[in-house]
């Protein structure tokens, strides 16, 4: 069976479980499993695909990655290491309603917040998220402890550690990304550059927009004029079938 295995953020997840895979794997004619989750960063993105790929048994495999924001953090959480109340753990999203009972689970920060938080204000975000906690929480790590350095060294670790797994494995695939993850810091740093000589920018599609050469799906469907949803960032399902069609001209 021709299996299309699809990994990414809110982008790949699309509206109900329907984006730009459900039409991608139409156009392959493969059967689809689709990792997306909304918010979640590089780090939970790869750990998804050394997961999944360590359970294949299907040879017939082709791999496509959305790759999230820079900035965005995964943290693994399980039922021995956590210093989170049951409340707490809820509002950073975990799934199982006892934190104490779980063996395990993540949080994602989402977009990435604007670190000006205190202990009794919301830390505030580019995004709503109806939890003081969450904000709080997310905030004070990215008032403390986030450079913009460290994020896209440790994303560009995720994406090397992704493509030497599917090289070994000799999995063909393809690497996206939601938007323009790259003109912030490609270059800019002397301690990414081994990482960037490393990786395979050939396995990469980048749409070229003017002179912007790392753009991704969201500057695609602007570009394009399609329509986007209620909240003014996601492709509707339309477009994003129109960037799965553009897509799988270029696979």
């Amino acid at each position: 069976m021709k299996q299309l295995l699809t990994f990414g953020c809110s982008f790949t997840d699309g509206q109900d479980g329907v984006g730009w895979p459900t039409r991608l794997a139409e156009l392959m004619g493969r059967e689809l499993t689709n990792y997306g989750k909304g918010s979640a960063g590089n780090f939970y993105i790869s750990s998804k695909i050394v997961e999944a790929v360590s359970k294949l048994e299907e040879q017939d495999v082709y791999i496509v990655v959305m790759w999230s924001g820079i900035d965005r953090e995964d943290l693994v959480v399980n039922k021995y290491e956590h210093n989170f109340t049951n409340e707490e753990a809820m509002e950073l999203g975990y799934t199982n309603t006892d934190i104490t009972n779980a063996s395990g689970d993540w949080f994602h920060s989402g977009g990435l917040p604007i670190p000006k938080p205190t202990k009794h204000s919301l830390g505030i975000t580019d995004y709503t998220s109806g939890s003081r906690f969450f904000e709080w929480f997310w905030g004070t790590f990215f008032k403390n402890y986030h450079t913009f350095e460290n994020s896209y060294l440790k994303s560009l670790n995720n994406m090397l550690t992704t493509q030497n797994l599917l090289k070994l494995k000799n999995i063909p695939y393809k690497f996206v990304t939601f938007k323009d993850i790259f003109s912030h810091s490609f270059g800019k740093y002397k301690s990414a550059e081994p990482f960037e000589n490393l990786i395979d920018w050939d396995k990469f599609h980048f749409e070229q927009i003017g002179k912007k050469k790392f753009c991704g799906e969201a500057e695609w469907v602007r570009w394009n004029k399609l329509t986007v949803a209620e909240d003014h960032v996601h492709p509707t399902i339309e477009s994003h079938y129109k960037y799965a069609e553009h897509l799988y001209e270029i696979l």
